[in-house]
């Protein structure tokens, strides 16, 4: 060693410095992790991730009319007409961040919140919203105009085909027959 290189050398312990050596990486990780959280750029945070519920497109219409078709072909129910009623419809519910910024100055302090849907990125699909769940319609009842709506087991195939497929109890699924 040079005259130079022995003037900032710094004699360490030999367990200290074997600690070191054996540390070196974890050492180096934690120093930027700590550097990192201390640096606040532009006095921004991120708050929290909050939810954006928007309804999507369920038509009821639609879905009666399949229900409809569906009910039609099972053996003995002959011509249908169903109506549902809802309690709510399908939602989607979107992530969205939102950034709290703080701007202090001597006299006041300015809060400005910006909210944002968090995306994820498709690659070249281009990107789309992160969604958080989907909420699918919230059936309260059904009626069930059928042409076999006198046959005891027509009705209990109709009923049990509806409640499979809307989630309504069968309490409230009522089956008549349909007028000539």
């Amino acid at each position: 060693m040079n005259k130079k290189a022995k003037l900032f050398t710094v004699k360490m312990p030999d367990k200290l410095r074997i600690f070191f050596l054996k540390n070196k990486y974890i050492l180096l990780v934690a120093i930027v992790g700590v550097t990192l959280l201390l640096i606040r750029p532009g006095g921004s945070d991120v708050v929290s991730t909050v939810e954006q519920t928007v309804s999507e497109g369920f038509d009821l219409d639609e879905f009666e009319a399949e229900l409809s078709t569906i009910l039609s072909k099972t053996a003995g129910v002959g011509k249908v007409r169903v109506m549902l009623t809802l309690n709510s419809t399908m939602e989607t519910v979107y992530a969205n961040e939102r950034r709290m910024t703080l701007r202090e100055t001597e006299t006041t302090t300015d809060e400005t919140i910006e909210s944002e849907p968090s995306v994820i990125s498709g690659g070249s699909k281009g990107s789309t919203a992160m969604v958080i769940r989907e909420n699918y319609p919230d059936f309260r009842g059904a009626v069930v105009i059928c042409e076999g709506g006198d046959n005891a087991t027509v009705r209990l195939s109709v009923i049990e085909a509806v409640s499979a497929l809307t989630g309504i109890s069968t309490d409230r699924i009522t089956v008549m027959k349909m007028n000539g």
